[in-house]
Formats: C-alpha cells, structure tokens, sequence
C-alpha cells in the first residue's frame, strides 16, 4: 500500500513539473525553468520550488555571477513541524540552444521546522558563464538517502565537461 501512495504522491507532484525539461537521467525531479540571459551580468530573481508538493517545503535558489565564478545560494525551507526530508537539488544550466552547459547538485537534510541556508561557488570560464541562458531547477525528496544521484552529477559534470 505505501508503495502505491509513494508513486500517485510522485504523479501528483509531477503535474506540476516544466515538460521543456529533457532532464534525461534525474529521474522523478519536479522542475522549473526560468530565463536568465539577462539577470546573470549581476545577480538573478530567487527561484523557488517545492520538494514535497503535499508540504510546506520549499527551495529557494539565487545566483550571482562575476567574471569566472556562479555563486549558488541554496535556501532550504521546512514549516513543516513533523517532517523532515534528504533534498536534492540540481540545477541545469543551459544554452540557447537548450543543452546543459553546466549542472550543480546538492543532496541535503532538512530536519522539521527549520530554514537553512548554503552557499557554492562554480569556478567556470567567462565564455560559459556568457553562453548560459536558462536554468532548469529540478528538486524531489531523495529516498534513497544523502548520496542519491551523485553518481548522475558526476556523470554529467564530465559529459559538460565541468571541474
């Protein structure tokens, strides 16, 4: 029976997800777009998502670039006083054209009721940072623990050919 929860629970929040997002191997992510041709010369609107639809659960992204480097700042949100989650978070950076050109993720724990707060910085060269158009945020709670799809993260930093 939890099974069959689990996976209407999974469709429901599915519904929501960006369609325009070929994420390939990140399965069971809930994404969303957002254009940032424009913002990336200085610091870009926050992006936010939920990671349990059901909940009050949400991530919040910002990013801030300079010359070489994309600051992501990474703002988990649980208001819910019962429940905490192992979260990923991933972001695809796009081109143009729609292809990731760069990719960040990050699997953390939220305990219940708590807001927390993380800070990376991406070293990638100017002409990346110039190239990237859009970013993909996809988010879902990880059931398979703290280290769910760092695998595909390290698959795809090499694919892009990302440090």
């Amino acid at each position: 029976m939890a099974d069959g929860l689990t996976t209407l629970s999974l469709a429901i929040g599915l519904l929501g997800s960006d369609p325009s997002v070929n994420a390939g191997e990140w399965k069971d992510y809930v994404w969303k777009t957002q254009s940032i041709e424009t913002c990336l010369k200085a610091s870009c609107p926050p992006l936010s998502l939920k990671w349990d639809w059901k909940r009050p659960q949400t991530v919040t992204v910002s990013l801030t670039s300079t010359m070489n480097d994309l600051t992501i700042r990474t703002r988990l949100s649980n208001d819910d006083h019962l429940d905490g989650d192992d979260v990923c978070v991933t972001l695809l950076l796009r081109d143009q054209a729609g292809k990731t050109v760069a990719v960040f993720h990050e699997n953390r724990h939220s305990d219940p009721g708590t807001d927390t707060t993380s800070s990376t910085t991406l070293n990638l060269r100017k002409k990346l940072i110039s190239a990237i158009r859009s970013v993909a945020l996809g988010t879902k709670q990880c059931r398979g623990g703290p280290h769910q799809d760092d695998g595909i993260y390290r698959k795809t930093k090499e694919t892009v050919g990302q440090r």
